[in-house]
């Protein structure tokens, strides 16, 4: 299972010149609870000083790898909506400026693609949902999303919940590419920022990040 990050605290792009398309499809990803029983053991781990002093290290670790990694993403000045490193290594990430413009940044050291414009969706789901952000260059649409999903629906069991973040890339509606976050320093969609800063839509935008669910 993926390791995940919380949703619902919960990437801009208004088009710069259109890239061809076999590059833009290359740059957006082309194909490279239940609670459950208590447990003394666990309930005394839980209220171990030592193991709350490491949870807490460990959480302050994440959060500053995370401001480190939008901080490069974005630009100390902007606003990080989303932001994490896909496979490849390079870059993905929505970023704002408090004169309310929003791009959507893919690349390098320096962004490959730029685009403005985008809109932004939310739906819950049972255990989990998910938030979308639309950018679009022509007839090819750049959907960036954080999604958490229910795995597990066993009577006394854990949700065992599963999330994925990265960009969807559709060619009308048809999909083209997909690319996932690979890091532990992930931001996912920023809830409050995606409603300060993009146009809002009635219902998702796409359903195939389904195919970021994992296997059965």
């Amino acid at each position: 299972m993926r390791k995940f990050a919380s949703l619902l605290i919960l990437t801009s792009l208004a088009a710069c010149q259109a890239e061809p398309e076999a590059e833009q499809a290359e740059m957006a990803g082309a194909p490279d609870a239940v609670a459950e029983a208590a447990d003394p053991a666990k309930e005394a781990a839980s209220t171990d000083p030592a193991a709350e002093d490491a949870d807490k290290a460990n959480a302050e670790a994440i959060d500053s790898a995370r401001e480190t990694a939008a901080a490069a993403a974005c630009g100390s000045a902007d606003k990080a909506i989303f932001a994490c490193k896909v496979k490849n290594g390079k870059t993905l990430a929505v970023c704002a400026s408090d004169d309310g413009k929003a791009e959507y940044r893919y690349g390098g050291d320096k962004p490959e693609l730029v685009l403005s414009g985008g809109s932004w969706a939310s739906v819950p789901y049972s255990g989990g949902g998910e938030q979308q952000i639309r950018f679009t260059s022509g007839d090819t649409s750049y959907i960036v999303f954080s999604r958490m999903i229910r795995t597990s629906f066993d009577p006394g069991k854990p949700n065992e919940p599963a999330i994925s973040d990265g960009v969807i890339v559709l060619r009308g509606e048809k999909f083209q590419a997909m690319q996932l976050c690979n890091d532990a320093s992930a931001t996912p969609v920023n809830y409050d920022a995606a409603e300060r800063f993009l146009a809002p839509a009635e219902g998702l935008f796409t359903e195939e990040t389904i195919r970021a669910d994992p296997d059965d």
